[in-house]
């Protein structure tokens, strides 16, 4: 095991090159490091003018994109570090960026409520999805490259048809926001978590929750009902972190 060592502050995003050789990470030192996956050297450390919220590398290995609290997505040569493309249009942080897998297109998730479809090659935003108030933080292509699945701050998950640009579904179930939302290869599930301490596994065609997957709490089980000396501000707080109350 190693430690990789560098950033001054908060890292907020990691990610393997393609070819699984190197690491990227973003932070918020306004700066993207590319480490040695395997020695685990800092190769690279890119110089951002804000803090950086979310890396991705294209599928080729090729271009970087990032995205962070100057509302700006930035295309980055991976082996040269040279500026490509800044990409604009965002009124609020972006906490999401994923490449379709063909790589020719970005999507992009903000605190202001919308997804962003670029054009990689011309920077062009092709489209706006608008995901009601919530913020995004979290956006994921499915395997063959048509949908998208968002989640944020309103608990749900949402997929979008790219082509049509309507939301096809949304997964409700959650009790709390949303900060990660995968996509299984095959294309015929999705995971999401978020702040209400669950992992969720969905059928996407059916919208159906197939399992509820939780880490026991540290006091989980707990039976406190004939616990003396305890208020009820004390007593909430051990229901909270799981102890349940049975006469």
């Amino acid at each position: 095991m190693q430690t990789l060592r560098g950033h001054t502050n908060w890292i907020w995003s990691v990610a393997w090159s393609p070819d699984g050789h190197k690491i990227i990470s973003g932070s918020n030192d306004q700066s993207i490091r590319v480490w040695d996956g395997k020695t685990g050297q800092c190769l690279q450390s890119l110089q951002s003018d804000a803090w950086v919220m979310a890396i991705a590398p294209s599928p080729d290995g090729k271009t970087l994109a990032s995205g962070g609290v100057d509302r700006a997505v930035w295309l980055v040569n991976l082996d040269t570090g040279e500026s490509l493309k800044k990409l604009q249009g965002h009124d609020g942080w972006i906490w999401s960026v994923a490449w379709s897998p063909d790589g020719q297109l970005l999507a992009t998730g903000s605190e202001d409520g919308t997804i962003r479809l670029w054009d990689a090659q011309t920077g062009e935003c092709l489209n706006v999805l608008q995901a009601s108030q919530m913020r995004i933080f979290s956006v994921v292509w499915s395997p063959d490259g048509q949908r998208i699945a968002c989640a944020g701050s309103d608990s749900t998950v949402q997929i979008w048809d790219i082509n049509t640009g309507q939301c096809l579904k949304r997964l409700e179930g959650h009790t709390n926001a949303l900060w990660s939302v995968a996509w299984q290869p095959a294309g015929r599930l999705l995971a999401s978590s978020g702040e209400d301490d669950t992992i969720r596994i969905w059928e996407v065609d059916t919208a159906k929750c197939l399992k509820i997957l939780r880490i026991d709490r540290p006091y989980e089980g707990m039976n406190i009902a004939g616990a003396t000396g305890l208020s009820k501000a004390q007593k909430a707080t051990l229901q909270s972190l799981g102890a349940v109350e049975k006469g």
